[in-house]
């Protein structure tokens, strides 16, 4: 009789059914209890009497019980682990090491077992990793460590990784499965009393589930989509490995070519202790052992030393310094990191490669094998591999790794050096990049590290910088150094901060402003300058500067591009008090070390140069006596390729300025105006008694008191929370001025955006526009607007900048200089402007503003023109070259190209008042009243989500969209709703993709699920949309509850916006009312929005009395009020009330009867004249013109609909503006009717509106309803 395999007793049906009498559990027998004594338990009880001692549970780590006994293996993934029973198998004997060891062996079993205390005493890599073995019973075996070792069987040695399991899992000591053979040449030959290894194979049966990834690092949320990934991953889950590579790459290898192949290194092995002597033996057996290096004869041997890794353990380094300086250098170039990053802008979804083991995959030439020979205390060795720390190494990895994944790269994946990396806009081509790149590496031969890769993440950080939604800004970590400098005290430390900073030129939006006041505290006295070319730096990839002090580490990372500097990084650390210690010379040397490793993704690959003021760090390249961890870190340095020079301190104060300052404090830009705000804030009786409350231990709620001047917390939707100086009364008017002047006289909504940057003061907008106002230099310069004009189609506008603009030229400006004329272009996406000097009005001069355009931004879709000459002849030819559209406005409607002659309106006004009151020259002052224009704000440019409606600040911080989706479809006569399957879910959808960002929900629809499926499917982030829901009227006495309810029907962690639906209260089974007092309520609501369930409250439906009332008694102000505002309904008190206390309000209805068929409603009707009218001068529907004119009347339209015409339209708002007059004559169809009227509440107490003898839906049957 053949031998069976052990079976894994398990019998789901019996258990089921049996009680056991002995510990009184269900679902086993008595004879299958784990508390039944066993001759094991017996022993160990045994043992307990002698010793009076508590046996201790190997599973729970407590005293008391044994691992069989431990009541928590029920609740563990343990718990259904069938156990092994002892069937006899085919023997085999095993040696491991020095140790003969019995095992057994199972043909059916396709992968080896190993007891947890037999495995102790063996040798071999450790990895910690669940992994689950499934028998022929119902639940798996759970193994959470691998033991990977040499057995040698019949004298034929082989790897084989063994599965540990605990003792009481296994009744042999090691069972061996097929992976004794899979990928070999060998087989197994199993008779009744022995099995043979030879070479030839066999079969399997038992299965492992030990995927190669558990938990999967990504972005994904949607169950199918992550399923889809796992299965790609596993069609290739032998590329992912765990250690070193089995495999060998085919696409190149490493050659050394030497400049004189008549020198060798020759070099006695550095003296070691004991104790690294014994380590060195480690690492060198285990890369014997994986066929990294082999034993040699070579007449080549560079010295090793052990550098200590990040977790603690040592590394074998060569010393490969004589070497790499023989050695022909390989200039195969690495990318450019600039251009890696650009490439990145697009992307939505990032996967990450990280290839194994880095340089071992790639094989070395036979000829070149001896040069890498490197010497122990005990042996000479040489690499089969490529090592690390050879100067041509990362070049050769990236021409094998750029053959293998040629066709890809630019499309699906971008390499460097080990590092690659995908990029898609959606899923669907994320998943077919990832399986195109694994494909090719695969036929190249390359392997993967499994535990460094990230599948679909949204955002990544790449080369020091973090890429997410399409935009690119420095590491946090990479500008940590700069952030946390400390407050300059001297000139020459201002000197050195404006220098850093100024490398951030290109991310910090008006940073010659921002930067101003340090500019200015330099000029007092010696004048200074610091640039490119007071630095007279040569022309060079990368340059690293370093510097070191005893307080700390300094360096900055430049690289050359264009002649130009540009920083890429910064680093400043703190030295230890064993380092404080070491000589100047020893500093420097550790500095340079601290910033490679800081910087090692730019450096690594890449020929760069250190820049020193230390002239001894460069002659210490070359020595050969040094001290021992000198010697250890040049030996590090070697992985490198760089050159080092010297250059004076005094040329070095970017670096000496973070080696010289590592201490965390934050830079304050406001240290030339502290002193007169400290006065002026004193003489201020409120803001002193805000100040004396702080001194006194009183803090008050939104300010700051640092260094004796107040300071107020302010949440901008733009700049998010800032920390902004608080002015006093007396300087208020001297702030406005001060901005409205340097800007060139903008218009107040621009001054104030300003100004509210950096300055805080009460009644900001009021003030401002009332200085605006009466601005005298405005008023007696600037022009009127002109009448209103013929009927209009607005354009479409682009998705992206420069993709339309507007061109148009000034006329003559009546100056004594030859450039009399400006040519003027605006982007039509982000409102850009760029003014160019012409001599002439003709076609040449505008085809050089043009061609300037060009070369700043790309060549456009089309141009909108004014048909003029200068726009013909060779500016039209050009034009027609590069395939871009001219489109010529209607002759005498200068108003159809309104972007540009708006623009050049405010040109001339500015341009008058230079003239009048300054004394500046025109042409001097046009680039600075285009560089004001540019960073002040668009009013049509507000929106920072992506959507097309701008957004406004609510009273308590919060931003919130002036326009969203409303999705309440009605309920039937008997208060019912049957909602169908994507009634709800497609229009927001839709929406979402048209450009709203703003979605109006509420419990009582029964259409939140639907929500937030449509939110899921879309490609909008939820942090970009701004979701609104309400209370139920019947669980008004359980905010919290109802809320948390809500949210998980969204599926979403918070709201942005959560409303009282109703004043009025019902009993949670509506069978009744229920006189729930609303300030009780809102007590739950305020406490809902502590807790960031809600980041914003409101009410709904709440008339003038009761929002007094609630005013009155709470603690949190309600940030919007819904309620119906249309054309019949007005509201004009309640929205004079609401903005009183700034209050947004929402416009639930707001059509009105627009689209009535009843003739008792008041008009208009969607066909009414005057609307009609109205809309066809600007080309817009009469839904169109009535969401406008509730736009600009101050309240925030909900509209609904199921269809997707009518959804994309009415977004499309934000094109036109109604004149007074159309205002003026919309407003007259107001007839305080009402479209909403819940007459079946007027019995209750708190019913908002006045009552009526009507009869309509009766809401508890509705209640009734939706409780079902």
């Amino acid at each position: 009789m053949p031998n069976k395999r052990p079976r894994l007793s398990n019998n789901s049906n019996a258990h089921a059914l049996s009680f056991c009498h002995i510990c009184k559990r269900k679902n086993h027998s008595a004879d299958e209890c784990r508390f039944k004594p066993t001759a094991l338990n017996q022993e160990q009880y045994s043992k307990r009497g002698e010793s009076n001692s508590k046996p201790t549970c190997t599973f729970c780590q407590k005293l008391g019980h044994t691992y069989d006994q431990c009541f928590k293996r029920d609740r563990s993934l343990t718990s259904n682990i069938n156990h092994i029973e002892g069937t006899k198998l085919a023997p085999l004997t095993i040696r491991i090491g020095v140790k003969t060891l019995r095992a057994v062996f199972d043909s059916g079993a396709e992968c080896s077992v190993i007891r947890e205390s037999v495995a102790a005493a063996l040798p071999g890599q450790r990895v910690q990793t669940a992994n689950y073995l499934r028998g022929i019973g119902r639940f798996p075996v759970l193994s959470l460590t691998s033991l990977l070792t040499i057995c040698v069987i019949d004298d034929i040695s082989v790897e084989i990784q063994f599965y540990v399991l605990a003792d009481c899992e296994m009744s042999t000591d090691i069972l061996v499965g097929m992976n004794l053979i899979k990928g070999t040449n060998l087989s197994v030959i199993v008779t009744s009393s022995k099995t043979k290894l030879v070479h030839q194979g066999l079969i399997n049966h038992i299965t492992t589930n030990s995927p190669i990834f558990g938990k999967l690092d990504c972005d994904l949320s949607d169950p199918e989509e992550i399923k889809q990934l796992r299965i790609l991953l596993n069609k290739y889950e032998h590329l992912f490995i765990r250690g070193y590579p089995k495999t060998r790459v085919n696409t190149g290898m490493l050659e050394i070519r030497l400049k004189n192949p008549d020198k060798y290194v020759e070099r006695r092995p550095y003296r070691l202790s004991p104790v690294e002597r014994e380590k060195v033996r480690t690492i060198v057996n285990e890369l014997l052992k994986h066929n990294i290096i082999r034993e040699s004869k070579s007449p080549y041997s560079s010295p090793i030393i052990l550098v200590k890794k990040k977790n603690g353990d040592d590394r074998l380094c060569v010393d490969f310094r004589e070497l790499n300086a023989n050695t022909l250098r390989d200039h195969y170039p690495l990318p450019l990191i600039s251009d890696q990053i650009d490439q990145l802008a697009n992307g939505l979804y990032f996967t990450t490669f990280d290839m194994a083991a880095g340089f071992h995959q790639i094989p070395i030439s036979e000829s070149s094998i001896e040069k890498t020979a490197f010497v122990t205390p005990d042996g000479l060795y040489e690499y089969l591999t490529m090592p690390f720390g050879l100067s041509n190494a990362c070049a050769v990895y990236q021409r094998c790794i750029n053959r293998a994944l040629f066709s890809l790269l630019g499309s699906a994946a971008q390499v460097y050096v080990d590092d690659v990396l995908s990029k898609s806009a959606d899923f669907t081509q994320g998943l077919i990049n990832i399986e195109r790149i694994l494909i090719a590496l695969h036929k190249a031969g390359f392997s993967i590290n499994a535990d460094k890769c990230s599948f679909f993440k949204r955002s990544i950080e790449y080369l020091g910088n973090v890429v997410s939604n399409g935009q690119i800004r420095p590491s946090p970590k990479k500008v940590e150094a700069l952030v946390k400098a400390p407050v300059p005290n001297t000139a020459k430390k201002v000197r050195q901060f404006n220098g850093l900073a100024g490398y951030f030129r290109k991310f910090i939006p008006d940073f010659s402003r921002i930067m101003m006041p340090l500019y200015e505290l330099t000029k007092q006295g010696a004048k200074w300058e610091w640039n490119d070319r007071h630095e007279e730096a040569q022309e060079a990839p990368i340059e690293l500067y370093t510097d070191a002090s005893s307080l700390g580490f300094g360096a900055v990372l430049v690289q050359i591009i264009n002649k130009r500097q540009h920083a890429i990084a910064f680093m400043s650390i703190r030295t230890t008090d064993t380092e404080s210690r070491y000589h100047s010379y020893e500093l420097e040397t550790l500095a340079v070390v601290r910033a490679i490793k800081h910087f090692r993704q730019y450096l690594y690959g890449w020929k760069f140069k250190i820049i020193t003021d230390c002239n001894a760090l460069k002659a210490s390249k070359h020595k050969k006596d040094l001290l021992p961890r000198i010697h250890r870190w040049w030996a590090f340095l070697q992985n490198y390729d760089f050159e080092v020079e010297y250059r004076k301190g005094n040329r070095l104060q970017h670096a000496d300025f973070f080696s010289r300052n590592p201490s965390s404090c934050e830079v304050n830009i406001m240290t030339r105006d502290l002193d007169w705000l400290k006065v002026e804030q004193r003489r201020d009786e409120t803001l002193r008694r805000l100040m004396d409350s702080f001194n006194n231990g009183n803090p008050v709620d939104g300010y700051l008191l640092e260094n004796e001047v107040l300071k107020r917390i302010v949440r901008d939707p733009i700049f998010g929370q800032q920390i902004c100086v608080v002015v006093p009364r007396s300087f208020q008017w001297s702030i406005i001025n001060s901005f409205h002047t340097a800007l060139k006289h903008p218009g107040w909504e621009k001054t104030l955006h300003k100004i509210k940057e950096s300055y805080w003061f009460d009644k900001m907008s009021t003030l401002v526009r009332r200085f605006v106002d009466n601005c005298i230099v405005c008023r007696t310069s600037k022009g009127t607007s002109g009448a209103v004009q013929a009927q209009l189609h607005p354009i479409q506008k682009p998705t992206t900048a420069f993709q339309v603009i507007h061109m148009d030229i000034t006329g003559k400006l009546g100056t004594t200089d030859a450039q009399q004329y400006v040519v003027v272009t605006v982007d039509a996406f982000s409102k850009y402007v760029l003014f160019y000097y012409a001599t002439d009005k003709s076609p040449h001069s505008t085809l050089a503003a043009l061609k300037r355009t060009i070369h700043l931004f790309g060549t456009p879709l089309q141009i909108i023109v004014d048909g003029g000459r200068e726009f013909l002849g060779e500016f039209k030819t050009y034009c027609q070259q590069l395939g871009i559209d001219i489109h010529d406005i209607s002759p005498g409607i200068s108003r159809a190209n309104g972007q540009v002659e708006r623009i050049i309106a405010t040109l001339k006004n500015a341009l008058i008042m230079i003239k009048n009151y300054e004394t500046e020259q025109w042409h001097t002052a046009l680039e600075e009243l285009q560089l004001a224009m540019n960073c002040t704000a668009h009013r049509l440019c507000d929106s920072t989500d992506g959507g097309k409606a701008p957004r406004i600040l609510l009273n308590d911080g919060n931003t919130m969209p002036v326009l969203g989706l409303g999705t309440f479809l009605g309920f039937d006569e008997n208060g019912q709703k049957e909602v169908k399957e994507n009634e709800v879910e497609l229009p927001v959808l839709w929406a979402l993709n048209s450009g709203y960002r703003l979605i109006d929900t509420a419990a009582m629809y029964q259409n939140e699920e639907q929500i937030g499926r449509g939110l899921k499917k879309s490609s909008v982030p939820r942090e970009n949309v701004f979701i609104v829901t309400k209370l139920r009227v019947n669980e008004q006495r359980h905010v919290m509850d109802s809320l948390k309810a809500s949210l998980a029907r969204l599926n979403m962690s918070y709201v942005d916006l959560y409303l009282i639906h109703f004043p009025v209260a019902y009993k949670p089974d509506f069978s009744g009312f229920d006189v729930v007092d609303y300030l009780d309520t809102w007590k739950s609501m305020e406490e809902v929005k502590r807790l960031g369930l809600a980041k914003s409250i409101g009410i709904s439906k709440f008339n003038i009395s009761q929002i007094d009332r609630l005013l009155a008694n709470c603690e949190i102000k309600p940030a919007v009020l819904q309620v119906e505002v249309n054309l019949n309904l007005a509201e004009k008190k309640l929205l004079e009330r609401a903005k009183k206390d700034n209050i947004a309000v929402m416009a639930y209805s707001p059509f009105g009867s627009l689209f009535s068929k009843s003739d008792i409603p008041p008009p208009p009707r969607k066909d009414n004249p005057v609307l009609v009218q109205i809309a066809n001068k600007y080309g817009k529907t009469t839904p169109q013109i009535v969401l406008r004119y509730l736009i600009q009347y101050g309240v925030i339209p909900i509209p609904k609909s199921v269809h997707k015409e009518r959804v994309e339209e009415n977004i499309n708002v934000f094109d036109f503006e109604l004149t007074p007059e159309e205002m003026k004559k919309l407003a007259e169809f107001n007839k305080d009717y009402r479209v909403v009227w819940p007459s079946f509440s007027q019995d209750h107490p708190y019913y908002p509106f006045e009552r009526k003898d009507v009869s309509d839906t009766d809401l508890f049957k509705m209640g009734k309803r939706l409780n079902e």
